[in-house]
């Protein structure tokens, strides 16, 4: 797993994309921001055991779409605290550049939308059901 972890990261790192998952053989890689690649993959109804994944940006709402997807482990530039705790309480290996206290929102001025809505969600999909319910949201009609 080490070995995928440091090709993913190294993917994310260079090649400059925001999501990387992998086995070391399959690369799946998007430059789309939040947990807009996540979800793609939960729609697929695809599980990735064996699979690895590199992250700009890991909230918890991403913490538990990575559980969905079965993922191995996980390597994120920037991770916070909820999010590395659900990670060590399911099982999922992680490794992380910078621990925060929340994911902030885009504009900094508070939390994360998907990071607020998941706070208190112990179960993943139950985090589907409320991650797709703030997309939307925020969406407005265009969901």
């Amino acid at each position: 797993m080490n070995r995928n972890l440091e090709l993913a990261k190294e993917k994310l790192v260079n090649e400059g994309h925001k999501f990387v998952l992998t086995n070391g053989d399959e690369y799946i890689t998007s430059s789309d921001i939040g947990v807009k690649p996540l979800l793609e993959q939960v729609r697929k109804n695809r599980k990735f055991k064996g699979y690895v994944a590199a992250d700009t940006v890991v909230g918890k709402a991403a913490a538990l779409l990575y559980t969905l997807l079965e993922v191995d482990g996980v390597y994120a530039k920037l991770i916070s605290e909820k999010a590395l705790k659900f990670f060590e309480d399911n099982g999922i290996y992680c490794e992380y550049l910078t621990k925060v206290p929340y994911i902030k929102n885009r504009t900094n001025t508070g939390m994360c939308p998907f990071e607020e809505a998941v706070t208190n969600v112990k179960e993943p999909h139950n985090g589907l059901i409320v991650i797709k319910e703030t997309v939307r949201k925020l969406m407005g009609d265009k969901a």
